[in-house]
C-alpha cells in the first residue's frame, strides 16, 4: 500500500468521478456507520453487501439534511436511521465537497439532500471515498490517498 498526502484540488479530483453517478445501495455496518455504494453493483457469493464502482463510508457522527432541516443523523433511533436507505437509494450525486480545517465531507444529491460528516470524538474525521483501488481519507487534518496493490 502506498500512502500519499494530497492537496484539496487532488482530493476534489479524486471525488469528481462520483458526481453524476447514482447511489445504488446504502447499507449500515456496526453501530451507525453507513456506506454508499455508487454506480454499477457487483454481488459476491456470500452475505456481504454488493460493492459499487465507488464507495463512500462514514463511520460516525454524520447527518442527512434537506433544504429546511436535519432529517436524521447518526444519533437517531435505529428505525429512523434505517430510513436513510429509502431516502438515498437511486439518488444522483450532484456534488462532493470538503469543509473545515480537519476535512469533513459533504455529499449533495440532485434531489436536494445533503449528507455530511462531522467527527465529534478525538482523532481524525471518519470518512473515506473509494475510487477504483484508491482510498481517500483524512489523517491529522490532511488528505491522504492509500492505494491497494
Amino acid at each position: 500500500m502506498i500512502n500519499a498526502i494530497f492537496s484539496n484540488t487532488d482530493a476534489e479530483n479524486h471525488a469528481k468521478p462520483l458526481e453524476g453517478k447514482t447511489i445504488s445501495h446504502v447499507w449500515r455496518s456496526i453501530e451507525s456507520a453507513i456506506f454508499l455504494e455508487i454506480g454499477e453493483l457487483t454481488y459476491s457469493n456470500n452475505d456481504k453487501p454488493p460493492k459499487g464502482e465507488f464507495t463512500i463510508g462514514i463511520e460516525w457522527s454524520w447527518r442527512l439534511e434537506n433544504n429546511n432541516s436535519i432529517v436524521l443523523g447518526s444519533w437517531s433511533d435505529d428505525d429512523i436511521i434505517n430510513t436513510i436507505k429509502s431516502i438515498l437509494n437511486d439518488q444522483v450525486i450532484k456534488k462532493i465537497s470538503f469543509f473545515s480545517r480537519l476535512k469533513e465531507i459533504e455529499i449533495e444529491t440532485k434531489d436536494g439532500n445533503w449528507l455530511l460528516s462531522f467527527a465529534t470524538a478525538e482523532g481524525d474525521s471518519e470518512w473515506t471515498i473509494r475510487n477504483k483501488n484508491k482510498w481517500l481519507f483524512c489523517k491529522k487534518g490532511r488528505f491522504v490517498i492509500e492505494e491497494n496493490t
